[in-house]
């Protein structure tokens, strides 16, 4: 009896794995690594953290800081990193556009070929500038950050209220890459994402693998 119970429990496992359209996020930060620093800096930070690892940065009028070699950020109303943004110099300085990375070792020379490899989950298209960008969707399930699928989170879009409820307690973040060739970047965009639109979501079309 013990046995058949366990058997029918391991089914049961490799049933809803094998069903799942997500996958877990493998890493341990939602943000970027600073080479010259040596620090991460993650949606969710406080701007005291950001500003002693970086120094002060400059207001810029559009709710966004500037800080050193092409990195802005925008804070909530907690003073805590909601979006960051590098976009990269067409003519930098030595080491400008190779300072920061993403979490995933994704920089300046990294192909959007070799991006795509990382994830199973990724997206053309992108928020704004929906059409030369390639982007992932993560989302904080139970304390969980995973990838889930983009057709997943427009069902329980449809009902606004439940997706709303669910906003509340599972934040959606989104990483994207903007590029203008395959071997040639100009920006990375992180955000957290609170209400998106929900016909926005029809900029991502799923890059299948």
């Amino acid at each position: 009896m013990k046995r058949s119970i366990l058997v029918v429990f391991i089914f049961s496992i490799l049933f809803i794995t094998a069903c799942s359209t997500s996958e877990k996020y493998p890493y341990e930060h939602v943000g970027i690594y600073d080479t010259k620093t040596k620090q991460y800096i993650d949606i969710g930070d406080s701007k005291d953290k950001v500003d002693k690892i970086l120094g002060p940065g400059t207001k810029d009028g559009n709710s966004y800081y500037d800080y050193d070699d092409i990195l802005s950020m925008r804070f909530d109303d907690n003073d805590n990193v909601e979006s960051i943004h590098i976009y990269f110099d067409w003519f930098p300085d030595e080491g400008e556009n190779e300072r920061y990375a993403l979490a995933d070792g994704t920089d300046y020379n990294t192909t959007i070929t070799e991006f795509i490899s990382k994830y199973k989950h990724v997206y053309e298209g992108a928020f704004i500038l929906p059409d030369s960008a390639v982007s992932v969707i993560l989302q904080n399930k139970n304390g969980k950050l995973i990838l889930p699928d983009l057709d997943d989170i427009k069902k329980n879009s449809q009902n606004i209220t439940t997706f709303q409820n669910e906003q509340n307690n599972d934040d959606i973040y989104v990483i994207s890459i903007d590029y203008v060739a395959y071997d040639n970047l100009s920006s990375f965009d992180i955000e957290k994402i609170e209400y998106p639109s929900f016909e926005n979501w029809d900029n991502f079309k799923k890059i299948e693998s």
